[in-house]
């Protein structure tokens, strides 16, 4: 092999390897832009763990509502026993 080939080669490996660090540049930009944007963005992680919180609370509180109305009710059906009814007024 003459030396004007080999410097041809040398060139084109060099140009390679310059691309591959351009490309692998890149493709680190964009998975950081991906998992920042996972971790902090609109539809974060944060965002979700944050609805999941506030959805066992609002879980909890509609139970204490529930069992809240039940006793009312319990007490509201009670009183309407004791009540005398509309019939019974009258004679």
């Amino acid at each position: 092999m003459s030396q004007t080939e080999s410097n041809i080669i040398k060139q084109k490996s060099g140009g390679n390897t310059l691309f591959s660090v351009i490309v692998y540049f890149f493709i680190i930009i964009s998975l950081s832009i991906f998992v920042s944007n996972l971790l902090f963005g609109k539809n974060s992680i944060q965002k979700y763990q944050n609805l999941k919180r506030d959805k066992e609370l609002l879980s909890k509180k509609i139970d204490k509502i529930k069992h809240s109305n039940a006793a009312l009710q319990r007490e509201y059906f009670d009183l309407k026993s004791i009540m005398p009814q509309k019939d019974e007024e009258y004679e």
